[in-house]
């Protein structure tokens, strides 16, 4: 039978307790703290603690649970302190008989005296710990001087007297220290012997008191007889192994700490260390600090988890640990437990928190808890619950029950089951978190357990997913009820927003936002780089499909692994830039992408070259770099509703050999680049129109481009390429080595954004801010600029340079393989045309005739066509004609014709504004 004290710790906050007896202590959220309440008042008036399962005096010593509180307040025994509070806080005890209780009580004064004497043993212990071992704990383990003090971590000392004479003179007998387990019995009437000498030793805490303890072995620990002590832990003795010497009180016990709380989940680990890195952390974990649960700790770990909703067991990667927590996840489903293996992730070998125990630990393939909770850059503790994933969201069990029930409803009709269940389905997400609209008209449900946001729509996989949980799929006459019932709230009471894919900028605060594709953001300021939830701040992220997290290390001493991965990889021609400006140019872009709100206007990367050049490549591997293993470049959609469709759904649209015309194409480009919305149907509704939003900027690469129209290339940022000679390394085995340093490569990837953060900040309000050109693409040179200006006058003047290459470049773009331009440069061959003037009708029958000579139809026919085609071209043959305008003859204007000199452009492609 449970004790009444074990039923009333289990229904009590001892901080409810506390402020209820009348103490006078100041609430710091997760404990209460003051003075002691047996009236000393040393260290402040702070050595009285109080937790939500119990209290503890750093100074006297003095612990217990809530019901040792009240009666050490009211003056009265354990057992009428523990009806007393019964009473109080309406808990229901068994009646029991005369002997039960006396038993009870017998036990209860028992249990006071020997967790009494082992706290005042840690606390013993953690006297001793010197300032070299605590820095120890906080190295090896991350372990902090106040987590250490808190739950008296500490050394017990080589000697075989110093414990003991504590004891006595704490008013312990000899007798009492054997029964505690934290001794040997002496032989012949010798006094007893510790059982830990030169260890470090951990606490189990339980109701305010240590109940069990657990020692670590050092280079300090005394050898057996046999030889040098070997055990890594060692733990007390207990009554199961002891029987004749050790008191019934004392038995194995698991690491619970912050899992007490309330927690609709738990997560159960494997090591000591493990636990006590989550718990500093406030994790809701345990442990059996074991590899394998006994057959009776099975049992205390499922009475301890029947009150949660879903049991994680994170095991070592090693064999061992992966097959104990196998076994221990087996073992849990029998008994009707929802449990989920949790994997850890790889380590890297080159994280500066390694210690060289830690890498002898990963090169045996064994990542445990605290290791990889301590590699985490930022918020461990986030990283955590964002490695559990949708075991956090899973739906409580009395909702599936409810959902259960009205299958088997009396009196209701069908439609009305299908309509409450969706009924059903909602009111639990709603406690479960909150749901928001896009002005254009999507809809999303934003997750608290793990900070995601879910995309609603009877056809969206993640919708399929969220209602999986509940036990529907999409071919249940329930599914589209679940589905309606979450669109018609989200449209009617969600919250408007604004949703990103992979990073918002706000211009106003020099902050860039980029998201980790795990539940979290990279906050980026001039400052430096922190870590927060998703969502935090209003600040929403939806995942691309099949983006993976990833993490980074510390941005300001990052090397510069883009450079050597990606950027080396592509072969740029030496032709309207160098190589180093058109690596230049591309990188520029590459960062432009993360920055969409200081740019209305988004260029259009085309990167052009023959097969084998490296045009693709480059960009697949950044795609892999920013989103992951799964992300591979497009083939251009077949229909213009597929590109609408990937351009309003993907921050990044990269389409690869684009050389095959699509009537619609060049339309589709340049309303892309000027951020002009399509009206279009709603997908799967008859919601009538909206309109889509194309946030992608855009990338295309081809050899044979089919998009010149100029309106089109004034809004291309044109890089050439050329074949790459030598040997080729295999696309497997580049796409694993950016797998392998993504951590690295997004670091520098920070790094830069941070770079550019800085210098936007610095340049506000500066010429290069407000810097106009010929180049349609103001805000991309601006960009440009503003980064080049940060890195002194060296790089503004190359910066400059570059833009007035950027028009002539596009004029190029524009005019290859025109035939007016090619028919043009073989009229100017003739020097007597240079400089003469002429009309466009007369320069269109000059042009036909060349053209006629060449055997090359000439579709121009009227002075209207060839007139609308000359003013479109205009401002490129600009660019390499010098182009005079003379008054009209005969009503018609003339214009004449002649090459530049070398280098010269035309007057206004370079302006500035200072």
């Amino acid at each position: 039978m449970t004790s009444c004290f074990s039923l009333v710790r289990e229904g009590t906050d001892c901080r409810q307790v506390a402020q209820d007896s009348g103490l006078e202590l100041k609430d710091y959220g997760r404990y209460l703290q003051g003075k002691c309440v047996d009236g000393h008042d040393s260290q402040g008036g702070n050595c009285f603690t109080v937790y939500e399962n119990g209290f503890t005096c750093f100074h006297c010593g003095l612990g217990g649970d809530a019901t040792a509180l009240w009666a050490r307040v009211k003056g009265l025994d354990q057992y009428p302190a523990a009806l007393e509070l019964a009473q109080k806080y309406n808990l229901t005890l068994p009646a029991v008989d005369e002997n039960t209780r006396r038993e009870m009580v017998q036990r209860r004064s028992e249990e006071d005296r020997l967790f009494s004497l082992l706290t005042e043993a840690c606390g013993f212990f953690h006297q001793q710990l010197t300032p070299d071992r605590a820095d120890f704990l906080r190295r090896r383990y991350g372990l902090l001087p106040d987590y250490l003090r808190e739950k008296r971590i500490g050394f017990a000392p080589v000697s075989t007297k110093a414990l003991r004479e504590y004891l006595l003179q704490k008013g312990y007998t000899h007798r009492e220290m054997v029964r505690s387990g934290l001794f040997y019995e002496g032989r012949e009437g010798r006094t007893p012997f510790p059982v830990y000498r030169g260890r470090l030793v951990f606490p189990y805490w339980e109701g305010g008191r240590v109940v069990y303890t657990a020692a670590r072995v050092t280079e300090d620990t005394p050898p057996v007889k046999e030889g040098p002590d070997t055990r890594k832990y060692l733990k007390q003795r207990t009554h199961q192994s002891y029987p004749e010497e050790v008191s019934p009180v004392i038995g194995n016990r698991l690491l619970t700490g912050s899992a007490a709380r309330p927690s609709p989940w738990v997560a159960v680990v494997e090591g000591v260390t493990d636990f006590l890195l989550a718990d500093q952390l406030g994790l809701p974990v345990m442990s059996p600090a074991t590899v394998r649960f006994k057959s009776e700790d099975l049992e205390s770990l499922t009475h301890f988890c029947q009150t949660k909703e879903v049991v994680f067991v994170v095991g070592d990667s090693d064999k061992p640990g992966r097959a104990g927590a196998q076994d221990t996840v087996q073992a849990l489903e029998k008994r009707d437990l929802r449990v989920f293996e949790v994997v850890l992730l790889e380590v890297s070998p080159d994280h500066p928190a390694l210690t060289a125990s830690d890498r002898e630990d990963l090169n045996k393939g064994k990542v445990d808890l605290n290791l990889w909770l301590r590699t985490r850059p930022e918020d461990p503790a986030e990283s955590f619950r964002g490695l559990l994933g949708n075991g956090l969201s899973l739906p409580r069990r009395a909702v599936l029950q409810d959902l259960k029930e009205l299958d088997t409803a009396r009196g209701l009709k069908s439609e009305m089951v299908l309509k409450k269940k969706g009924e059903r389905i909602l009111a639990d997400l709603r406690q479960r978190g909150t749901f928001y609209r896009e002005p254009e008209g999507s809809l999303f449900f934003f997750r608290d357990a793990d900070h995601r946001l879910v995309r609603i729509g009877e056809k969206e996989s993640a919708t399929v997913d969220l209602l999986v949980l509940y036990g529907l799929n999409p071919k249940e006459k329930a599914f589209p009820y679940a589905v309606g019932a979450l669109e018609a709230w989200a449209r009617s009471n969600g919250s408007m927003v604004r949703v990103h894919g992979l990073s918002v900028y706000d211009p106003d605060r020099f902050t860039l936002y980029l998201s980790d594709f795990q539940g979290g953001v990279y906050r980026i300021q001039p400052s430096g780089v922190t870590h927060q939830a998703n969502g935090d701040g209003g600040i929403l992220f939806l995942n691309p499909p099949d983006a993976e997290g990833y993490e980074i290390g510390e941005p300001e001493t990052a090397e510069p692994w883009i450079n050597r991965l990606i950027l080396d990889t592509i072969n740029f021609a030496e032709d309207d830039f160098t190589r180093e400006e058109s690596r230049l140019l591309l990188e520029t872009w590459m960062l432009a992408t993360f920055f969409p709100a200081i740019f209305p206007t988004r260029p259009l990367l085309t990167i052009l070259g023959d097969q084998g050049s490296g045009k693709s490549m480059s960009l697949q591997l950044w795609l892999k770099m920013v989103f992951g293993s799964q992300a591979e470049l497009m083939s251009l959609p077949r229909a213009e509703d597929g590109f609408i469709a990937a351009g309003a759904n993907s921050p990044l649209m990269f389409l690869d050999n684009v050389d095959t015309p699509k009537d619609w194409l060049e339309n589709k480009l340049a309303t892309s680049a000027t951020g002009a919305k399509e009206p279009a149907r709603r997908l799967y509704s008859d919601q009538g129109i909206v309109a889509p939003r194309i946030q992608s900027f855009i990338a295309l690469t081809s050899r044979t481009p089919c998009f010149t129209r100029p309106d089109v290339a004034d809004r291309m940022l044109v890089l050439r390429c050329q074949r790459l000679t030598g040997p080729k390394r295999p696309p497997a085995e580049l796409f694993k080595e950016i797998a392998t340093h993504r951590g690295d490569l997004m670091t520098d990837l920070v790094r830069r954004l941070l770079d550019t953060v800085r210098a936007l900040q610095a340049t506000a309000g500066s010429p290069a801010e407000n810097f106009t050109s010929e180049f349609r693409m103001a805000d991309f040179t601006s960009f440009l600029l503003r980064r080049a200006h940060y890195h002194g006058k060296e790089a503004e003047a190359q910066a400059l340079r570059l833009c007035q290459k950027l028009v002539r470049a596009k004029s190029a773009f524009t005019l290859e393989d025109d035939l007016v331009w090619e028919l043009m440069q073989l009229w100017l061959s003739d020097e007597v045309n240079r400089g003469f003037p002429i009309t466009h009708r007369s320069l269109m029958l000059a042009l036909g005739r060349i053209a006629a000579a060449e055997g090359i139809r000439f579709p121009y026919d009227t002075p209207k066509s060839f007139g609308y085609k000359m003013r479109a071209i205009m401002p490129d043959l600009r660019n390499y004609l010098a182009v005079k305008e003379y008054p009209p003859h005969h009503g018609h204007k003339q214009y004449s014709y002649d090459y530049r000199p070398s280098g010269e452009i035309s007057r206004g492609d370079y302006l500035t504004s200072g």
